[in-house]
């Protein structure tokens, strides 16, 4: 009797000491994950959260205790793939998709989603990261705008400098034929074949073959 209660009290000890060390891994755990800047929910095989760091709480709008047990597809944006989605996940063990998380805020948030499988006494849980995208998609929506502008003002001005030549081409050519039918006549009195020039007349006419020219 005295031997077995001493292996009683010695089975006593090491679960208690096993617990507590289990205890002290969960908080070890529970600090990691509420150290990580991005919002992390593991979740079963059915798709029910299991745990949730502070920032997946915040990020959702969820207290803890509401977020437990619910289904991660709730918060997520489903255009029917989200199964296939799921079923590629436990197919495979892991993926990356970009979704659109749905906070109880309702404010669309655009996030990469990054999940691991893992075993724990038999059991298969889902290890998932949101990391935030909207407002990197914003910039990139905002620079695809931008750059879409800047094309439209580049082919108008294009547009705008070939009609420019066109006019420019036109006025020379329409402005081109009198003035040198002028500047001919011109050429012919200072050269004397129409008669005889005094100073002022041969002055006034150099005058205008410098404006013609001009």
């Amino acid at each position: 009797i005295a031997a077995l209660s001493e292996r009683l009290r010695r089975a006593e000890t090491t679960a208690a000491e096993q617990t507590a060390q289990i205890v002290a891994t969960e908080a070890t755990l529970r600090a990691i994950l509420n150290g990580a800047g991005d919002p992390i929910v593991v979740f079963d095989e059915n798709e029910y959260i299991v745990e949730a760091n502070e920032r997946a709480v915040e990020y959702l709008g969820v207290a803890r205790e509401e977020l437990i047990g619910q289904r991660l597809r709730a918060y997520l944006f489903d255009d029917g793939a989200l199964p296939h989605k799921f079923a590629d996940l436990r197919a495979r063990g892991q993926a990356q998709t970009q979704e659109i998380a749905l906070p109880v805020s309702g404010q669309e948030r655009a996030v990469d989603l990054v999940a691991r499988s893992f075993v724990r006494d038999g059991t298969s849980y889902y290890i998932v990261l949101l990391r935030d995208l909207t407002d990197q998609k914003n910039v990139e929506d905002t620079s695809r705008l931008l750059a879409a502008r800047l094309e439209k003002l580049n082919t108008d001005l294009r547009q705008l400098d070939a009609h420019k030549a066109d006019f420019m081409r036109s006025i020379a050519s329409g402005i081109r034929t009198p003035l040198s039918a002028v500047a001919g006549y011109v050429d012919m009195l200072l050269d004397e074949d129409l008669g005889e020039l005094n100073p002022d007349q041969s002055k006034a006419l150099q005058t205008c073959r410098r404006g013609l020219g001009r």
